[in-house]
């Protein structure tokens, strides 16, 4: 999924919390309870929304850029661990990048 959304494709894929987390509105998700009609359809709505598709296609590097920077992303283990040996509670991901912004 990163590197579709790095190249700046429209993504569908199963509906799972973990994908969902990592695409968020920058593609389209299909219900895993019912994956080969869920995916037919997401497909079908893919192809008949040019629209759709490059609104998606839009967010997507931008998705890659604001949540899964590496440095970012070390920084945020880094500090992960700091709160835990010090015994301070952790942020999400999202409120350590929230964070991050406003101490900038």
């Amino acid at each position: 999924l990163l590197d579709q959304l790095g190249f700046g494709n429209c993504v569908i894929a199963r509906g799972s919390a973990a994908n969902a987390e990592v695409i968020s509105d920058a593609g389209i998700l299909y219900d895993p309870a019912s994956p080969v009609d869920g995916l037919r359809v997401a497909l079908a709505r893919a192809a008949g929304d040019a629209g759709l598709v490059n609104g998606k296609r839009s967010l997507a590097t931008g998705r890659i850029d604001k949540f899964f920077n590496w440095e970012w992303i070390t920084d945020f283990h880094e500090e992960m661990f700091r709160r835990l040996h010090a015994g301070r509670a952790v942020p999400d991901y999202d409120g350590y990048l929230a964070e991050r912004k406003q101490s900038r």
